[in-house]
């Protein structure tokens, strides 16, 4: 099974398989495109492919003639993909989207069969034999009050079916929607990490204050009325709930009926697989290890936070008070040369704020750890605390 969907060359195009490791994807021939194709007729961006919460959608290029096709069908709007759909660029460019789903058999076709005569003593074996039991104008008269009495019986059958509100089917997000919603959950995601170490310096107050920007920001957002904003937004006052109540703290009202609903994940994940984060992480430690002699704690896995903004697995904390500047310096450089983004929280001027309170009032025990890294296995997201 792959660990990331992938489109596959389909003969006669030739070259291996594309990871679909970024959101958008471009298929084109221009710079930045995740698939690039030097070919003629093959515009510098000709398609695009997004994740989005329910799956990988298609979008064509508006400009773009001809249209792509999937399964041999043109694609005038954004497409959701299925596994073993197979998207055509242009006559004789085609590729297969592998998700490493086991693809459904084909359903096996019912031999021909005889048509059989509708009458009513199929229908109805007694009343076919008191209406056939009839001679002349009172048997078709009877044959004719039932058929119509059965017409009436279906007529109203399907009347109260429409009268059944339906529930309307969500729109799919345009290019432009599906992006500014990626926006939106990423500033979301700023206000609720920072939230978390202001509600571990006991600073609940302030940390409230963020956790409740970061629900806002999707409450008001122009994209609020649409279905996925809402069980984003809900999910993120699930995620505030677990948190309280992972760290022992009452939780408050607003949150106190919410419950988390899994990762609210954003448009692209991640491009290193948990095991190989794993694994590069733990080379750091042992080269700390080896350097200073003593072990690189980490202090956080997990969390709910954790959990809801980047998956199981997928991020952890490192806040000890005591590491010299050397020691810093040279875990972040380690941690970026395997490829691990790092955030830094030391220098967040809301945080150092908040420090700078707590020493003035005397509540130094308050005043955070000193050292606040965040490393994930998320390498191309970029936030005002990434390292770069």
């Amino acid at each position: 099974m792959t660990a990331r969907p992938c489109l596959e060359p389909i003969a006669p195009h030739r070259g291996g398989e594309a990871r679909l490791d970024a959101s958008p994807f471009w298929l084109g021939s221009g710079a930045g495109c995740g698939l690039r194709l030097h070919l003629p007729g093959i515009a510098a961006r000709h398609a695009a492919i997004l994740e989005r919460e329910d799956g990988f959608w298609l979008v064509p290029v508006r400009a773009v003639r001809p249209a792509p096709r999937v399964n041999g069908v043109p694609v005038a709007s954004e497409m959701r993909l299925r596994a073993g759909d197979v998207i055509e660029l242009l006559p004789g460019v085609s590729f297969r989207f592998a998700t490493g789903e086991q693809l459904a058999a084909p359903r096996a076709r019912r031999p021909p069969s005889r048509r059989r005569r509708l009458s009513w003593r199929r229908i109805c074996p007694r009343l076919g034999r008191r209406i056939g039991g009839g001679s002349g104008l009172l048997g078709r008269a009877g044959w004719i009050a039932s058929a119509l009495a059965l017409l009436l019986v279906l007529a109203a059958g399907a009347m109260l079916v429409r009268a059944i509100p339906a529930e309307p089917a969500a729109r799919p997000l345009s290019h432009e929607g599906a992006e500014h919603f990626d926006a939106l959950r990423l500033r979301s995601s700023e206000h609720v990490e920072r939230g978390t170490s202001l509600l571990e310096m006991g600073l609940a107050d302030a940390a409230l204050l963020e956790f409740a920007r970061a629900v806002n920001i999707l409450r008001t957002s122009r994209l609020r009325e649409h279905p996925a904003v809402g069980r984003t937004a809900a999910a993120l006052e699930g995620t505030v709930a677990a948190i309280y109540r992972s760290r022992r703290i009452p939780v408050p009202g607003r949150y106190a009926a919410a419950r988390p609903s899994g990762a609210l994940g954003t448009a692209m994940r991640g491009a290193i697989p948990r095991d190989e984060f794993a694994r590069r992480f733990a080379r750091v430690q042992q080269r700390f290890s080896a350097r200073f002699g003593r072990p690189l704690v980490v202090t956080g896995r997990d969390h709910p936070e954790h959990l809801s903004l980047y998956g199981a697995g997928s991020a952890l904390d490192l806040r000890v008070r005591d590491l010299s500047r050397e020691q810093v310096s040279f875990t972040v450089a380690a941690l970026r040369a395997e490829g691990i983004r790092v955030k830094d929280f030391s220098d967040d001027a809301v945080l150092r704020a908040q420090i700078r309170s707590a020493h003035a009032a005397g509540v130094s025990g308050r005043a955070g750890t000193g050292l606040h890294l965040h490393a994930d296995r998320f390498p191309d997201r970029h936030d005002r605390w990434t390292v770069p």
